[in-house]
């Protein structure tokens, strides 16, 4: 068969109405849970941080079967060591939800600096080239650095609110697509 013969495929028409439907209502009930979330923000990180370590016990778990079941296996030792590990943080996350939503807190604050500091780096690589974004991307590198050093400074003010408005934010700007995804199709000629 030549590539001539492969036709690529044409745009596919719009979804069917049941299909938007149920992405506008999986949308709005995402974004109701975003919104209760947002007005408890402590029970929100509290479930947040049960849910991470509930999921990395069954990942460890899982991990430990598979690296016991494929024991012959190069690097089978830090397979294993990996599950242990992740079994074992899992379980003082789960039992220990503050704790854990205090540690997600610190990563993400130790993460927003470092992540951004390095985004000032590459601003600043490009500052001698002919790209007068630098300077923008610089600045927000620089206040999203900033954000993260506040972050982890009030850690003991933030550590309760900050997992909990993270996942109503992401729980809302996700529901919210899903909705102008489901009415964006309504409009679309079949």
């Amino acid at each position: 068969m030549t590539d001539a013969a492969i036709k690529p495929a044409g745009p596919a028409g719009p979804p069917p109405v049941w299909w938007r439907t149920g992405q506008v209502i999986y949308g709005a009930l995402l974004v109701l849970f975003g919104l209760a979330a947002l007005l408890a923000p402590l029970l929100a990180t509290f479930v947040a941080s049960v849910m991470f370590g509930g999921i990395l016990i069954v990942a460890g778990v899982l991990g430990l079967f598979t690296a016991a079941a494929d024991w012959r296996a190069k690097g089978a030792g830090w397979r294993l060591l990996w599950a242990a590990v992740t079994t074992l943080a899992g379980l003082c996350i789960y039992f220990h939800p503050w704790g854990g939503a205090l540690a997600l807190t610190l990563v993400l604050g130790a993460g927003l600096i470092a992540q951004d500091l390095i985004g000032v780096g590459h601003a600043l690589s490009h500052r001698d080239a002919d790209h007068p974004q630098w300077g923008w991307m610089a600045a927000g590198g620089v206040a999203t650095a900033i954000l993260g050093a506040l972050l982890v400074w009030m850690l003991s003010h933030s550590l309760a609110m900050v997992p909990g408005l993270f996942m109503a934010i992401g729980l809302m700007s996700f529901g919210l697509s899903l909705i102008g995804a489901g009415v964006s199709g309504r409009f679309l000629k079949p």
